[in-house]
């Protein structure tokens, strides 16, 4: 890779994006369980 420093590089930035999305996916399913359970504690309020 010392002949390429420019894909050197990129291959040492493409090295540092996650693999897969599942810790988004985790998040995003955490909060809409969070606002599922939100909104039924609130119809119980009311």
């Amino acid at each position: 890779f010392e002949f390429y420093p420019k894909i050197n590089h990129l291959l040492r930035v493409l090295a540092t994006f996650p693999v897969s999305t599942t810790e988004v996916e985790l998040s995003f399913s955490v909060l809409k369980s969070m606002k599922h359970y939100s909104e039924i504690k609130l119809k119980m309020i009311i």
